[in-house]
């Protein structure tokens, strides 16, 4: 119950975030493309912010489908199996995401350490704060593959009960 609210609401911050970030990106590039047709002028450290932010909106985005099972090549294939299969398919399939997404998060993190001293080019802020997409969304993809197995484990408890 607590691990559903905890990850429901990661959820629906991950989404107002990448809202918001995807709000910032487009202004941003609709200010690049303005000042450099209209004006003539370009903001070189536009066009780097809306990169970046591209980077973040793609990593919290997987997170965002990743919880509500949007997948729909997948989800296609799985619907034909029948329910006990695609069942233990499920469950397969979280736990491999489950082991992927402690990789993100691990590596991720190192990454973000060995890249925090260096400073993008336009914007001069460290790279490490770019990366840190990876192992922030690998945290949150953690939490709802937890959420999913732990929902294996309820449904499989409830069946035994009845």
């Amino acid at each position: 119950m607590v691990l559903n609210r905890l990850s429901n609401s990661t959820n629906n911050l991950t989404i107002w975030t990448v809202i918001f970030l995807t709000i910032v990106m487009s202004v941003s590039v609709f200010t690049q493309i303005t000042a450099r047709n209209v004006f003539n002028h370009s903001f070189e450290y536009l066009e780097e912010l809306s990169r970046y932010l591209l980077v973040w909106v793609t990593f919290l985005g997987a997170a965002i489908t990743y919880k509500a099972d949007g997948h729909l090549g997948v989800m296609f294939f799985l619907n034909l199996l029948p329910a006990k299969v695609r069942t233990v398919t499920m469950f397969i399939a979280h736990i491999m995401s489950l082991g992927f997404f402690i990789f993100l998060l691990y590596y991720g993190s190192n990454i973000v350490e060995r890249t925090m001293c260096q400073q993008s080019m336009q914007m001069r802020i460290p790279m490490g704060i770019i990366y840190s997409a990876i192992p922030i969304s690998g945290a949150i993809m953690i939490l709802h593959a937890l959420c999913k197995l732990n929902g294996f484990f309820a449904t499989s408890r409830e069946t035994e009960k009845a």
